[in-house]
């Protein structure tokens, strides 16, 4: 009761000062025992496509709300990080991509209720997930997740520039492919076997 009073609070005190932004952040990670709403979501998505939009200051009422000691509010709140970050602007993971380090929360703790230090544990997991996205993206230059699946390998060529490291890996590249076939055509084998052997036992329940 006394976090839906803090939310409400902060939502019209965010509202006096004339940040949306802020209030809808702050709407998105509620204390209210649900997932995000849509239309917060979906309002804070579109809005990292507007090109007078401050990606460093959203990316700071994020953070923000993270510093929350509930773990209901950061827990929302990774949620709703994860998806601006993959189906939001790119731009926003560029963005926070330089401050992957606010989401080691690794000392989080609530401990209001047995229910609360046990969902402590996913929220530390979750939010060191969605860190090593950010570093993954600030390292690669470019977001794995957002590529179609043909075209992830000739983007490591493309930003790879020595000749060696493309050769390195192609060879990689190979050896996955022989592997990933191998384990096909043994799959594809095990597969016409147990039918055939489907195909004698219904044969022999028709004989007899």
């Amino acid at each position: 009761m006394s976090g839906n009073v803090a939310d409400k609070a902060t939502a019209f005190r965010n509202e006096v000062i004339g940040s949306t932004t802020r209030k809808i952040v702050c709407k998105a990670s509620n204390h209210d025992l649900a997932g995000p709403k849509k239309k917060h979501v979906d309002y804070l998505i579109n809005l990292t496509n507007d090109p007078h939009c401050s990606m460093a200051t959203l990316a700071d009422y994020i953070f923000e709300r993270l510093k929350n000691t509930s773990w209901v509010v950061v827990f929302k709140n990774l949620v709703l990080a994860h998806n601006l970050i993959t189906l939001g602007n790119e731009k926003f993971l560029q963005c926070i991509a330089t401050r992957a380090s606010s989401f080691e929360l690794d000392s989080f703790t609530d401990r209001t209720d047995g229910i609360a230090t046990e969902m402590s544990v996913f929220v530390r997991r979750y939010a060191k997930y969605l860190g090593y996205m950010c570093t993954s993206y600030k390292t690669l230059a470019m977001d794995l997740c957002r590529l179609p699946k043909g075209l992830v390998y000739s983007s490591f060529l493309k930003r790879k520039g020595r000749r060696g490291e493309r050769e390195s890996y192609r060879s990689d590249y190979i050896q996955i492919s022989k592997t990933e076939r191998a384990e096909g055509e043994e799959r594809k084998r095990e597969r016409a076997e147990g039918e055939e052997r489907k195909r004698e036992r219904e044969g022999e329940l028709q004989y007899n």
